[in-house]
């Protein structure tokens, strides 16, 4: 599969929120070496659910709700949430399609149709459509084949820090054991023909994941990159 390699901001437009019951996630912009398609990004964590989305392929800018049904909280190690893991990949899938294929709203003038100006995009949005299901929690990983089989579902981001907080190496990302899972994945993925991808501020890591197989890779935040910024203007003045 062709790799597009030119970097680009890709703005996150939002994050579901389901009060009371599960956590807003807020994702930032990353920046990506990754395929030019329109994208969608869920997190498959029954306790946690985000969508994030391209501004012109995904929805009004909001995050994306799914059934409820697919996203009862449970203990990460008990059945109950192993079994719901490819619960909520299928319902990601439902939530940024049109019916009838999906539960997406249909809606007019929204930035996802260019304002109404993009021709026929109600009709041809399902087909232009790409998930990526984000994994990060060592039961996920013990079901990666099967959510990534979802149909659907394009493909698969890593998320380094959340698993290895669920490995028992909280803030340690690059934990060799951790390393490690990243690894086994992206050959699992590679073997059944599910593009990979991973976020990592780490130069010789992406360059490493890149290698063996990953592609899309976010090899910065949007954030980071201003800090360091404006942490050196302030040097250059002596304010730093």
């Amino acid at each position: 599969m062709a790799r597009h390699f030119s970097a680009a901001l890709s703005p996150v437009t939002g994050a579901a929120r389901l009060r009371n019951l599960f956590e807003s996630i807020s994702l930032s912009s990353a920046l990506s070496l990754t395929k030019s398609k329109p994208t969608c990004l869920w997190n498959t964590r029954p306790s946690t659910t985000t969508a994030v989305a391209g501004p012109k392929h995904c929805g009004s800018g909001r995050g994306m709700p799914v059934p409820s049904s697919a996203l009862i909280p449970a203990a990460p190690a008990s059945p109950e949430y192993k079994a719901r893991l490819k619960a909520v990949a299928e319902a990601a899938v439902k939530a940024v399609r049109y019916p009838p294929h999906g539960l997406r709203g249909v809606a007019g003038a929204t930035r996802a149709s260019g304002f109404s100006q993009i021709k026929d995009y109600t009709a041809r949005a399902n087909d232009e459509i790409c998930l990526l299901v984000q994994v990060e929690t060592i039961e996920a990983m013990g079901r990666l084949e099967e959510i990534a089989s979802v149909e659907g579902v394009n493909g698969v981001f890593i998320g380094p820090a959340d698993l290895a907080a669920s490995m028992g190496f909280p803030g340690q990302p690059t934990h060799p054991e951790v390393r490690a899972q990243i690894d086994d994945a992206i050959d699992r993925l590679k073997k059944i023909g599910v593009p990979s991808g991973i976020l990592t501020m780490d130069r010789a890591h992406a360059q490493h994941c890149i290698a063996r197989g990953t592609t899309f890779t976010a090899v910065g935040l949007d954030l980071s990159m201003m800090l360091a910024a404006a942490k050196d203007l302030a040097g250059t003045f002596g304010r730093g």
